[in-house]
């Protein structure tokens, strides 16, 4: 389910799946180095990030390493994958965890939302769907 405000234009995540993404990007099993990282953790980030996606573009891109990371061998209960692989999931778990943690930007609101242009002010702007915003209290 997702906050959407008409008025404003803007789609945002409700505060517990912001919640969620919190805690699900805390975890020491996405730390940078750490390559004991199981299958179903990698599934449950990709399937939170295709959520969070909707409401911050920004997250796609990042997706990219998470997919790679799965589509090895599907027999394995932990991730095999290569150096090169790795860095570039690991780089992607520190641009989300960016966008998660900024607590020195503000809002006219509490707690913190991504909010995303709608397909409408995208279509009559001409702007890119790919340009999402991140807005937190601070």
């Amino acid at each position: 389910m997702l906050d959407i405000d008409t008025e404003r234009d803007e789609f945002s995540l409700p505060d517990v799946k912001w919640q969620k993404a919190q805690f699900i990007l805390g975890q020491s099993c996405f730390d940078w180095g750490c390559r004991r990282v199981t299958r179903l953790e990698i599934q449950i980030l990709r399937g939170n990030a295709t959520y969070w996606k909707t409401v911050c573009p920004a997250v796609r891109p990042e997706c990219a390493s998470m997919d790679r990371l799965l589509k090895g061998d599907q027999s394995t209960v932990f991730i095999v994958a290569e150096d090169w692989e790795w860095e570039q999931f690991w780089q992607s778990i520190a641009v989300l965890r960016q966008l998660v943690l900024m607590p020195h930007l503000t809002s006219e609101a509490p707690g913190v939302i991504w909010t995303s242009l709608s397909v409408a002010r995208a279509a009559a702007s001409g702007a890119a769907l790919s340009e999402g915003v991140l807005r937190g209290s601070g």
